[in-house]
């Protein structure tokens, strides 16, 4: 016998005993019986939660049907509600047609065949969530005027200054050519990027993306056993969350809440300060800035809460995925808090102009010398600059101390979570 054919054999014996090892360690059966279980499990509560869907929009589109009726004599609120009704109409037709197709699902069925009906759920679901986030901007005043005139009668669109409608039309009917460029220019360029495809997923449903994960791992895992891959079972039975990192995860899930909740009452704020001030673009501009800025905030919040319902012991989703997961959304709530930290000049000047206003009903911009003014807000759009520059060239190690605090302290505690978890 050569020694190549020796070290075949060699090879061979040491393959075969980790197929040994493998099975000794495996309860194939058990596992199995689990996966098709969670995964049965998962579509039930999505189903649930798609009822309750279901049951809201046809409740909310009864009502603003109702309301249409109660003032069918007034074109305004009859022109403000129809938008509403579109688009009411379309979220609840979409999430009926899913119910019925993933009520008759068969999940024993091929895994093509189930693929192919998941994948057609999930781009139904994501075009859904696509618009309304798109019609956003332009649908949350004729919402509150439409609730208020239901609820009180206030007739708000004919007691606010023409130009709070207007710019807000029209701010909004821009956003949605400028929402499409920039999701298509996002969905070319990072479509293979695991941030991104995360991000889809949330997009598409929690419940829903639970569900389909739980399906892929059932899939892997009978990929896995087709190839005779012991190993890989072995690993995906291992690689599960630890008990000990629950506690940190409880504790971010709450951080986060609470700086969801502050975000918005600020939103609440700075949308009523607009509404007052209509008419008054020395008020309005700077009110218009802070309220995107902290909208930006809020936004950043509620995805990085997004992404911890994809974490833990019950997620279908291996522990490396889960990290990298939390290690990227990090990276990316960071980079959102830097990038307030750069803009912090021009929103202590809104700030201080608000103040004025606010407190002691003083319009500074127009109080104050021409030449100051202008001194002024070119200093802030310098240093703004200056700042952008530097975080180009300094990156994550940019104003550390600062950033942390933008973030309400969700930073810090990401990051002892990632510790609890092995990872840095």
């Amino acid at each position: 016998m050569s020694t190549l054919d020796l070290e075949k054999m060699q090879g061979a014996w040491r393959q075969q005993n980790q197929r040994i090892d493998a099975a000794l360690t495996l309860d194939v059966e058990r596992l199995r019986n689990q996966l098709k279980q969670g995964t049965a499990s998962a579509f039930k509560r999505h189903l649930r939660w798609l009822k309750l869907e279901s049951i809201f929009g046809a409740a909310a589109l009864i009502a603003l049907l109702a309301f249409v009726i109660s003032v069918r004599a007034d074109v305004v609120y009859i022109a403000a509600s129809l938008p509403l009704i579109a688009l009411a109409l379309f979220a609840f037709a979409t999430d009926l047609r899913h119910w019925t197709v993933l009520s008759k699902l068969d999940l024993s069925a091929p895994f093509l065949q189930v693929r192919s009906v998941l994948e057609n759920v999930r781009t139904r679901r994501l075009m859904v969530a696509k618009w309304i986030a798109l019609s956003a901007c332009l649908l949350w005043l004729p919402l509150i005027a439409v609730l208020c005139k239901a609820a009180f009668g206030l007739d708000m669109l004919r007691g606010l200054h023409i130009s709070v409608v207007v710019a807000n039309a029209a701010l909004g009917l821009l956003l949605i050519p400028v929402g499409l460029f920039v999701f298509d220019w996002f969905t070319k360029r990072f479509a293979d990027a695991p941030a991104f495809q995360r991000f889809i997923e949330n997009a598409s449903g929690t419940s829903f993306s639970a569900a389909r994960a739980s399906f892929e791992r059932q899939v892997n895992f009978a990929s896995s056993l087709d190839n005779n891959d012991a190993q890989a079972l072995l690993t995906q039975q291992q690689n599960q969350w630890p008990a000990h990192a629950d506690a940190p995860l409880q504790q971010l899930r709450r951080t986060i809440l609470f700086g969801i909740f502050f975000w918005a009452s600020l939103v609440f704020g700075t949308a009523i300060f607009n509404v007052l001030h209509g008419g008054n673009p020395h008020a309005l501009i700077p009110g218009i800035f802070l309220h995107l800025f902290i909208v930006m905030q809020m936004v950043a919040g509620i995805v990085h809460r997004q992404l911890l319902s994809t974490l833990g012991a019950k997620c279908a989703l291996p522990l490396t995925k889960q990290i990298q997961s939390l290690q990227q959304m990090a990276h990316w709530r960071g980079n959102v808090a830097r990038l307030s930290i750069v803009l912090a000049p021009l929103l202590a000047i809104a700030l201080i102009q608000m103040g004025a206003d606010l407190i002691y009903s003083i319009d500074l911009y127009q109080i104050t010398p021409a030449p100051f003014a202008i001194a002024t807000i070119g200093s802030a759009l310098l240093l703004t600059a200056a700042l952008g520059l530097r975080l180009h060239a300094t990156s994550t190690r940019f104003a550390l101390g600062l950033v942390n605090a933008v973030a309400l302290g969700a930073l810090k505690v990401t990051r002892q979570l990632l510790a609890s978890l092995g990872a840095s």
